[in-house]
């Protein structure tokens, strides 16, 4: 058969063949043998030609290799490299991937370079698997090329200290708008209040969309050369940005409304609805689940030595794309099986919040971020950097993006003056970095409480930072005689309103409050999608609120202020609680006992008749503090 058919494809093509042969089948008065030397080589001839592979063009080939500590040899396309091998993205080898982190955890200094370039690779191997898998989905060269340059540039606009100079930014927008409000009251100009909006929504993604533009602007001709364009099938260059940062509210409310089908185009131009799926590849607005998440998991648990993994190439393996919806009215999604729902949970977003609450929230690492932002604001005084308009701040540089002062600010432009202490105009940041981070004096912590989930507590209000702490230093004014039978041998100490920090930790699975397993659409053996109404073993969210005193260096040995301020916190914290909790105090450090209460602020109840109480959910108040 397979003669005959190379036989006839050769009579197609007006190829002369033997036409006479001393025996086999007869195709159109023709003898065929397979001893004959014109049908070897024809044959030899289709075998070479079907099995040599189509070659690819020289940017696609995957010759830039790269050593891995996490996932080993890398094979990268050439047009990688075109990236690499530029200043915008180089910087980043100069910007720790946990910033502060390191100052706790030793081996934490592995940088967003690397994790980029692990993100890229991810991606590349997850639309590779989805293309070779799936031929139905039409996969171009041009949507792998987009997708792994979105996992490259992923990272481009973090600023030194990654997600921590947010915070400081965050810190100046309340500064701001304080000093806006005791100067104009509740009419704040319109000039103003933008202003201030910049610095109380700025975000490192906003910063990656500019320098990706810049870097895109620079690499135009090779992009293009390489395939990519606006037409029919979509904007390659907007499908780069918005697979970055995909207006993500936007799409959560078109779906739960029903509409994100019908409004796909007014809202994403990259491409078209029936890639959609596409855009959870790098950063996924459905579910979190994304190959960023995949690679630094599995990186910072590597660096920060905790032995827990997540298996992403199962996930990458095993995940097939579907509609949202079994009409056609849904939208293609990318679905894992439905027998890896546990997996998910129990391995992907439990490791998150170990992570989180381990390392990224660890309460020194907190008490660092803290010093680090005072620092940040004393350098903030300085016009340091300079840009295209001349010298800046660096909260201007970041706010405006400029393009010359920005992609300087990183954890080596900082370090580096702050260690030489060359400049007299730093010379307060320099001896506040020498005492904190280099001789260790750090804040005391009177008190990290662990809020309760609205299962436990379903009357629980969440409280404001700045209101708490000024709840805080009220008892602890009011109630001085009381708090003065905590080490009644030393004197009380007046506490100002500026030693005091307040912060939150968020502990969750990626989507505050949501649990993303129910947004995750699963499927079965059959490829259909696999609905679930609940998750009951789900715990996506938990918050802890901590409690920082901030005195002069000279009063860091005070163990009698923290103490008092700590018994002062307990007390309001058991406000929000309730007043029938129960106290669950334990001591920060593991080698100091642990003890059930504090010193109570309470008159002490009337002695009754001992009466068996009613049976009803246990209301705890779970509060750790350096002073118990």
């Amino acid at each position: 058969e397979i003669v005959r058919c190379f036989f006839l494809d050769a009579m197609a093509n007006g190829e002369s063949v033997v036409e006479h042969a001393p025996h086999g089948p007869d195709v159109n008065g023709a003898k065929l043998t397979l001893e004959d030397p014109a049908i070897k080589a024809l044959i030899e001839q289709e075998v070479q030609k079907r099995l040599k592979p189509k070659a690819k063009p020289q940017h696609l080939q995957e010759t830039f290799a790269l050593n891995c500590p996490v996932h080993g040899l890398m094979f990268l396309p050439q047009y990688v490299k075109w990236v690499i091998d530029t200043p915008d993205f180089q910087r980043m080898r100069h910007i720790k991937q946990l910033g502060v982190c390191a100052q706790v955890y030793p081996g934490a200094t592995h940088n967003r370079f690397f994790h980029s370039i692990g993100t890229a690779y991810l991606a590349m191997t997850f639309i590779q698997t989805l293309r070779h898998e799936q031929p139905q989905l039409e996969v171009t060269d041009r949507d792998e090329i987009c997708v792994v340059l979105a996992g490259l540039c992923h990272d481009l606009g973090h600023p030194c200290y990654s997600h921590m100079f947010e915070s400081f930014l965050r810190q100046l927008g309340r500064e701001k708008r304080k000093e806006a409000s005791a100067r104009h009251g509740e009419q704040i100009p319109p000039e103003v209040e933008q202003e201030i909006a910049k610095f109380e929504t700025w975000d490192h993604e906003k910063a990656s969309l500019v320098l990706v533009q810049k870097l895109m602007d620079d690499l135009r001709e090779k992009l293009v050369g390489a395939g990519l364009k606006a037409d029919g099938e979509g904007d390659d260059f907007a499908l780069i940005k918005e697979l970055i940062d995909p207006p993500k509210k936007t799409l959560r409310q078109l779906g739960k409304e029903g509409k994100l089908r019908s409004s796909w185009s007014t809202v994403m131009k990259g491409r078209p609805v029936e890639k959609a799926w596409i855009y959870e590849i790098v950063s996924n607005w459905r579910t979190g689940i994304d190959v960023d998440k995949f690679d630094y998991f599995r990186r910072d648990a590597q660096h920060l030595g905790i032995q827990r993994q997540w298996d992403h190439m199962r996930y990458i393996k095993s995940a097939r794309v579907i509609l949202d919806d079994n009409e056609e009215k849904g939208t293609p999604t990318i679905s894992p099986p439905e027998k890896d729902r546990d997996n998910i949970r129990e391995n992907l977003m439990e490791l998150r919040k170990t992570l989180h609450r381990t390392a990224y929230q660890h309460k020194t690492v907190k008490k660092l971020e803290q010093h680090m932002i005072d620092i940040l604001k004393l350098i903030d005084k300085v016009p340091l950097i300079t840009g295209t308009d001349g010298k800046m701040t660096i909260s201007e540089a970041a706010v405006k993006i400029d393009p010359i002062a920005y992609p300087k600010l990183t954890d080596i432009f900082v370090e580096s003056r702050l260690m030489d202490e060359e400049d007299d105009r730093l010379k307060d940041a320099c001896a506040e970095y020498k005492a904190r981070f280099l001789e260790r004096k750090l804040m005391r912590m009177p008190q990290m409480w662990t809020l309760p989930t609205a299962e436990e507590n379903s009357q629980f209000k969440m409280p404001e930072e700045d209101s708490y702490l000024d709840q805080v230093l009220e008892v602890y004014n009011t109630e001085e005689e009381k708090l003065k039978r905590i080490e009644p041998l030393q004197p009380f100490r007046p506490v100002p309103r500026e030693e005091l920090r307040c912060t939150t930790a968020e502990l969750n699975y990626g989507m505050g409050t949501s649990d993303p397993i129910m947004e995750i659409i699963f499927h079965d053996k059959q490829y259909q999608k696999k609905d679930y109404d609940n998750d009951p073993e789900a715990n996506p969210h938990r918050r802890k609120l901590f409690v920082f005193w901030n005195p002069p260096e000279k009063d860091l040995g005070d163990s009698a202020t923290p103490s008092r301020l700590c018994c002062a916190a307990l007390h309001v914290a058991q406000q929000y609680n309730g007043k029938d909790s129960e106290m669950d105090v334990t001591p920060a450090s593991p080698m100091k006992p642990k003890r059930t209460s504090g010193v109570s602020l309470d008159p002490p109840p009337a002695p009754t008749t001992p009466v068996a109480p009613p049976a009803k959910k246990r209301r705890v108040l779970n509060v750790q503090s350096s002073f118990m």
